[in-house]
């Protein structure tokens, strides 16, 4: 039965028609690359969770998202307008996107779009970390970094990062310093952030933006439908897509373990 959920899934991001809201009028100036480590059981330490990510940056807004989800959408995007079959496409996974955090710093606005066969898009807190810049400094990368220690949900983080780019954005929520954040990390080092690489964006005008085939919700029903995903994923895909035949078979599914050291200690928003 894993097989098949797997096969969904894979069918959800290959036959995604993606289509986007900006949320501001934001363009697009840079992408950060981070390689993301996260320390998910503290009851085994050796067990690391790694991930590329993105930080798709405008002057005062970003997007944190998956790379491969990046290039997923990218190439799906090439791989519709080249067959130009988008009456063709069914609704399976039309709306397929996988998880993204939006921040507005000038607005002081954020949301967040987690994929669950729909996307559900809601408000989250706005992080507002209170950073104490030191005195420290170290060149990562051939930039000229500085050192700062700050708070959030429950963990205090030490950021390196960077006047020579001027956001005060960073990976995940991260943000609110005189710089881009290169690199980041909670005081046990469960949680990492480590910058890979910086480029300027050179093309059509892009906006900073979530994608907009969305389920507006609040943060407690997404919770309610993620535990009734995560109790019986096929039930609950069946449900959505009603004309969509999903066949149970293999042993019988058993729902993961909770994670029990999530990134915000004391809140999942």
């Amino acid at each position: 039965m894993k097989k098949t959920i797997l096969l969904i899934i894979s069918c959800f991001h290959l036959l995604a028609a993606i289509s986007v809201r900006a949320q501001s009028t934001d363009t697009v100036i840079a992408r950060v690359t981070y390689k993301f480590s996260h320390i998910r059981d503290t009851t085994d330490l050796t067990k690391v969770y790694t991930h590329k990510m993105v930080l798709i940056l405008g002057a005062n807004s970003s997007v944190y998202k998956s790379h491969a989800l990046m290039l997923s959408d990218s190439t799906t995007l090439q791989y519709l307008e080249f067959t130009k079959n988008l009456k063709r496409m069914s609704h399976i996974g039309k709306n397929r996107t996988g998880d993204e955090i939006y921040i507005d710093y000038k607005k002081k606005k954020a949301a967040r779009v987690d994929a669950m066969v729909e996307n559900y898009y809601y408000d989250i807190d706005f992080p507002i970390i209170k950073w104490k810049i030191g005195k420290e400094t170290a060149t990562i990368s051939g930039y000229k970094c500085e050192k700062a220690t700050g708070e959030w949900k429950g963990r205090i983080y030490e950021a390196w990062f960077t006047r020579q780019l001027p956001y005060h954005l960073g990976p995940w929520k991260l943000s609110g310093l005189p710089g881009l954040i290169i690199n980041a990390s909670d005081l046990k080092k469960q949680v990492k952030f480590e910058f890979i690489e910086y480029e300027k964006y050179v093309g059509p005008k892009w906006l900073v933006e979530l994608h907009k085939e969305h389920i507006n919700t609040t943060l407690a029903e997404h919770i309610k439908k993620k535990e009734e995903y995560l109790d019986d994923p096929i039930a609950f895909t069946s449900k959505l897509i009603p004309d969509v035949k999903m066949v149970r078979t293999g042993p019988a599914y058993k729902r993961a373990a909770p994670i029990n050291n999530p990134i915000e200690l004391d809140n999942k928003k």
